[in-house]
């Protein structure tokens, strides 16, 4: 799938591009990281999963917002973020561990299944660097 097919899709929509909204993204990011770090600390795997995972996908929307871009699904937004940094490999590795990510999410919130301790400090570990790559490619403290 091209980024024309998911504008005709309806998957992302061009719109333009809001410093306030990236800022916002940015932040949700952090405090996602943060909430994850504070629930895997009373051994909640899947909402530490789920709060990384949700920290991940706000740092990527925040891309997606700088592009001029916005989703309107977790799966789109992955593929939009592939097309537009499709010559950035460290961004590339890392929309690959979000949509792996992904699945793993969509499997703890509409299918009952659990997170184990060791996916839930992969995830929030993976969040944090995913974190830092999208804030110094946006230039954001």
């Amino acid at each position: 799938m091209n980024m024309q097919e998911l504008l005709e899709k309806n998957m992302v929509k061009k719109q333009a591009v809001d410093t306030n909204e990236i800022a916002g993204s940015i932040a949700s990011a952090k405090r996602f990281i943060d909430e994850a770090e504070k629930v895997i600390s009373i051994s909640v795997f899947d909402l530490a999963f789920t709060a990384a995972y949700s920290s991940m996908f706000h740092s990527a929307r925040a891309l997606l917002f700088s592009a001029g871009y916005k989703e309107r699904s977790h799966f789109g937004l992955i593929v939009a973020l592939k097309e537009i940094y499709k010559n950035n490999k460290r961004i590339q590795e890392y929309l690959a561990v979000l949509d792996k990510y992904r699945l793993t999410r969509h499997a703890i919130q509409y299918s009952g299944e659990l997170s184990n301790e060791l996916d839930a400090l992969a995830i929030i570990k993976d969040a944090k660097a995913w974190l830092t790559i999208v804030s110094k490619e946006l230039k954001v403290r």
